[in-house]
């Protein structure tokens, strides 16, 4: 299995830098509370300065939002997701201890981080601009059908060779087809 960004991608985008690191053996009882912690504080004493909407971090996505069409405050990148959401509620979602720690992580230096399930992906997973035949699933909190629409022609999505969508907001949803295999919880 490989992780690429698509030559479409990299083209528009010839500064970008992607990092990748495999972890294994993660269970639903590892202790990454200090580590988490951390990384919120460093969210928060951000956020005590002003509003995440002016991190250069996240103008930079902005930007890239902007770039493709997209309205970057209707589609904001997961970084900035999760940090409005600790602004407002003052708190991250807990989901899974890789997830939680992904989620400060991402919150602490406003840049997305995910956590694909390896176990749930078939083949190659690249990051590309959407086709709109992408198949998206709603996180099962919410109240919507599973299936949610399409997502706009040109929004970044990684995805694997079977079409699954993961979406460019990294680890801060989590949908049903991602659920963790018994072995993690």
């Amino acid at each position: 299995m490989r992780f690429q960004h698509s030559a479409q991608l990299r083209a528009a985008y010839p500064d970008l830098v992607a990092g990748v690191v495999l972890a294994t053996g993660i269970t639903s009882t590892a202790d990454v509370a200090q580590r988490i912690a951390a990384h919120t504080a460093v969210a928060r004493d951000r956020l005590a300065n002003g509003s995440e909407s002016g991190f250069p971090e996240i103008q930079a996505w902005r930007r890239a939002y902007a770039a493709m069409g997209l309205r970057p405050t209707r589609y904001r990148c997961a970084a900035e997701a999760l940090l409005r959401r600790l602004r407002l509620d003052d708190e991250l979602p807990r989901l899974h201890p890789l997830v939680d720690l992904c989620n400060a992580a991402s919150a602490a230096y406003a840049i997305p981080v995910a956590a694909p399930d390896l176990d749930r992906v078939d083949g190659d997973l690249v990051v590309r601009p959407a086709h709109g035949e992408e198949e998206y699933l709603s996180p099962p909190s919410t109240p919507r059908p599973a299936l949610t629409p399409r997502p706009p022609v040109a929004r970044t999505v990684r995805r694997c060779h079977r079409g699954r969508g993961g979406g460019s907001r990294g680890s801060s949803r989590r949908t049903s087809r991602r659920r963790w295999p018994a072995h993690a919880r």
